[in-house]
C-alpha cells in the first residue's frame, strides 16, 4: 500500500496550497494548542476534504488514515460536514436577512431618517 503524505509549512499562498495538495493523499495539518496556531482557521483542512484529501491534525490519526476504505468514509464525511456548515449562499443570507431586519427596526423606532 504506498499513500503520498504532505506536511505544509505555514504560510503558503492558497494558490499554491492548492496546486501542491493535489499530488497528495493525506495532509499533515497540526494544530498546537499554543499562540499563534491557536488562533487559526480551518480553512486550509477544509479545502483539503473538499478536494479529496484526507487531513490528520494528531499523531494518531495518521495510522487510522492509512487504511483506503477509513480514508475515503472520513473524506465523504467531512464533506457533508463542510457542506453544512461552511455554506456561504447560507451565510449570506442570513447575513442579508439581519441587515434588512435591522434596517426595518430602525426605520419603525425614527432613527432612519428619509
Amino acid at each position: 500500500m504506498s499513500v503520498d503524505v504532505i506536511e505544509i509549512d505555514r504560510p503558503v499562498p492558497f494558490d499554491v496550497f492548492l496546486q501542491t495538495l493535489s499530488r497528495y493523499d493525506i495532509l499533515l495539518n497540526p494544530h498546537p494548542p499554543r499562540p499563534p496556531y491557536l488562533y487559526k482557521s480551518g480553512n486550509k483542512s477544509d479545502a483539503a476534504w473538499m478536494t479529496g484529501v484526507a487531513v490528520v491534525e494528531k499523531p494518531g490519526e495518521l495510522l487510522m488514515m492509512m487504511d483506503p476504505t477509513r480514508r475515503s468514509d472520513a473524506i465523504e464525511a467531512h464533506q457533508e460536514t463542510i457542506r453544512g456548515w461552511r455554506n456561504a449562499g447560507r451565510s449570506v443570507d442570513a447575513l442579508w436577512d439581519a441587515v434588512i431586519s435591522e434596517i426595518l427596526e430602525r426605520r419603525d423606532c425614527g432613527s432612519i431618517n428619509y
